[in-house]
């Protein structure tokens, strides 16, 4: 699961939470936003173990760890230093917390982790808003491609040309 910042701000009646941040996620995702910095259009960046860096905006939780591992943590400001991105266990799963908003290549930094680790392929040739999902069954494996978008989809995919109209979907006999 992955959460992001202000997960849990409201319930289902829209009612704000009088608790800290995640507030009902808190156990879930093994920290808790101890402050915030709504930053606006300001940036700031986070910084991976790996020190790969991302640049985020609009929203910062500084967050404090409680049985959650950091992933990345704020790069500058009063907040340099403090997790912007953990990972906790969570019964045979785990929950993501994403304390910040960031830049597109950040989350795909993170989904890639969660793939690799998962043993899951990852289609780094998929134009934006294509989604593949794979089934198998009975030996044979089918891959469903979808082209979510109003806009003609062409790409390459195992090795073949793919021609995608509009919200078309195709199948693939996966080899």
């Amino acid at each position: 699961m992955i959460l992001t910042a202000r997960s849990g701000v409201k319930d289902s009646r829209n009612n704000c939470i009088s608790a800290q941040l995640p507030t009902v996620y808190r156990e879930l995702v093994g920290c808790h936003a101890a402050e915030y910095d709504p930053i606006g259009w300001g940036t700031n960046s986070v910084k991976f173990a790996d020190g790969t860096r991302f640049s985020c905006k609009q929203w910062c939780d500084i967050l404090e760890t409680e049985a959650a591992e950091n992933l990345a943590r704020y790069d500058s400001d009063f907040y340099a230093g403090s997790p912007a991105v953990t990972v906790n266990r969570y019964g045979s799963g785990k929950a993501y917390y994403i304390g910040t908003v960031g830049e597109r290549k950040l989350y795909e930094h993170i989904a890639r982790e969660i793939l690799d680790a998962n043993h899951l392929k990852y289609y780094a040739e998929l134009p934006d808003n294509v989604e593949i999902t794979t089934r198998t069954g009975d030996g044979v494996t089918v891959q469903l491609v979808f082209n979510n978008s109003d806009e003609e989809k062409n790409f390459r995919l195992n090795g073949k040309d793919v021609h995608l109209q509009p919200f078309e979907m195709q199948y693939f006999c996966a080899e």
